[in-house]
């Protein structure tokens, strides 16, 4: 009798433990090996000699009896993009991402004889690698951080109006433009939130990326006046804030 109790207190007590546990392990859905995301979010501009050389350029025309004020000097902008990361190597994901940023500056001066409008515009295509480290894996509320590095496409364009066509109808557009590759880093961490294929995410971090030494071509009226070295650097850097959706499969 006593052997009967010891046999049924084995048979109802122990052995359904690791019974469900190997139940729950078989049962469990396989993990999710890629992410697919759609980015937006803000970023800043440091761009300190392209500043100066366009204030530069105003204060010139106001010295020259055409006082001029800038209205925008490339103020924080929307940035937009995508990333696919592979999730394979749990806590870390690898994978790419790209970008597209842009900013400007403008400034207008205008009298009985026409106007003048100066405007400046920038433009960052960047493409990196990305490495990312999931502090709590398997969570659905996830903190990260993540390290990117990559390449920037920086375009510029500086545009000179003059418009006097209502008094001796004359129209000149001149144009000073360029474009340069150039390395660009950036690091950030953030804050993600799953619910089954669909994730949310937010991240904050800083920017890297300057370029050199930017061939420039001028042109007037539609026609070639030279190129050159632009004669400073474009400092694309700043603080980027992103927001995030993503689908993981």
């Amino acid at each position: 009798m006593r052997t009967f109790r010891c046999l049924s207190f084995l048979f109802l007590v122990v052995l359904p433990v690791p019974r469900s546990g190997f139940s729950q392990e078989d049962t469990e859905p396989g993990r999710p090996l890629f992410r697919f995301s759609v980015t937006s979010g803000v970023t800043t501009f440091a761009l300190g000699d392209l500043r100066d050389f366009t204030n530069t350029s105003v204060s010139g025309y106001s010295d020259g009896g055409m006082p001029m004020e800038i209205q925008r000097e490339y103020p924080m902008n929307l940035t937009a993009g995508g990333e696919v990361a592979f999730l394979g190597l749990d806590p870390l994901a690898i994978g790419l991402s790209g970008s597209y940023t842009w900013t400007s500056a403008y400034a207008r001066y205008g009298d009985y004889a026409g106007t003048l409008d100066l405007t400046s515009r920038v433009k960052v295509f960047s493409g990196m690698l990305l490495l990312q480290y999931a502090f709590w894996p398997g969570s659905a509320l996830q903190p990260f951080a993540d390290i990117r590095a990559g390449i920037s496409r920086v375009s510029l364009s500086l545009e000179e109006i003059v418009d006097v066509s209502s008094t001796v109808g004359l129209r000149v557009d001149s144009d000073l433009s360029g474009a340069k590759t150039g390395f660009v880093g950036e690091a950030s961490a953030g804050l993600r939130y799953t619910f089954g294929w669909l994730a949310l995410a937010g991240r904050a971090g800083y920017r890297y990326a300057n370029v050199s030494s930017m061939e420039v071509e001028i042109t007037s009226l539609g026609q070639s006046l030279g190129s050159g070295p632009l004669g400073f650097d474009l400092n694309t850097s700043g603080f980027v804030g992103v927001l995030t959706v993503e689908i993981v499969l």
